[in-house]
């Protein structure tokens, strides 16, 4: 792991977002795969994979606890919800999960 990012603990405030900025964020939105780790990783609950890093966004997948997956970038959510993983599943279906589902709160490597 790496790639710097800072693990921080968030207060569980929200600010919300307009309507037009989650949905440009929800239109399949992907990310590189920087972690190189295949399916190193697990879910910690059961989750629905989101077209972007939201939970405004569509479900495109849903996987259960102890699915392996393979980590490829974060993003700090477009709803202000925290850090959103960008993966994929054994299954080979690709989506957004929110750090708190997944094992070590997701991958290290940002995005950009």
């Amino acid at each position: 792991m790496g790639g710097g990012r800072q693990w921080r603990l968030l207060a569980g405030v929200t600010t919300p977002a307009s309507a037009a900025a989650v949905s440009a964020a929800c239109q399949s939105r992907t990310g590189p795969d920087q972690d190189f780790n295949p399916y190193g990783y697990h879910f910690t609950e059961s989750v629905h994979l989101r077209s972007g890093p939201s939970r405004e966004c569509g479900v495109v997948g849903f996987a259960s606890v102890g699915n392996k997956v393979d980590y490829h970038c974060w993003r700090w959510g477009d709803d202000d919800s925290g850090y959103w993983t960008y993966l994929r599943t054994r299954n080979t279906v690709y989506g957004w999960v929110w750090e708190g589902y997944l094992e070590y709160g997701g991958t290290t490597f940002s995005c950009a």
